[in-house]
């Protein structure tokens, strides 16, 4: 009974951590997708945009939701980062500040907000980075007039 708990409390642990349990007995396999955290540090100003935009999409969609939703909402829109899109968020800076933020992103998810960032950089060889993406998505939520989106 005791190496039951055991097995039990281990299969837990590993829940805990993130891995996941494939196949039954002997054909157990742990797996786990790597993810990418970017340490970044905020205005007051782009705080208060990405708290409008959990904000906004929590009210639409009726339940709480996260940063990483708020990315995978910005992502899926898909919307094409123009010059008029750089021009907007470029009326929004200084973003560098003293709050800190951690953002958690699958790799997966890591290159299409790197494609993303690309897109916004081509238009003016701005020097735009993660920090200004997410405010960047946080601004097709929060205010989807300014980029002519409906989300």
């Amino acid at each position: 009974m005791a190496g039951l708990q055991k097995a039990a409390t281990r299969r837990q642990i590993l829940r805990n951590r993130g891995l996941k349990i494939k196949g039954e007995g002997d054909e157990r396999r742990m797996t786990r997708e790597s993810t990418v955290v970017h340490e970044l540090m905020l205005s007051n100003q782009a705080f208060v945009l990405l708290a409008d935009a959990i904000r906004e999409l929590s009210l639409q969609k009726g339940k709480l939701q996260r940063l990483k939703d708020v990315v995978a909402e910005g992502l899926r829109v898909n919307l094409p980062a123009n010059e008029k899109s750089a021009a907007a968020l470029k009326a929004y800076e200084p973003f560098d500040g003293t709050i800190r933020v951690y953002l958690r992103l699958t790799t997966r998810t890591n290159a299409e907000l790197d494609r993303i960032k690309n897109d916004l950089n081509k238009p003016a060889n701005n020097q735009f980075g993660v920090r200004e993406t997410l405010v960047f998505l946080c601004l097709m939520i929060c205010e989807p007039e300014k980029f002519a989106c409906k989300i």
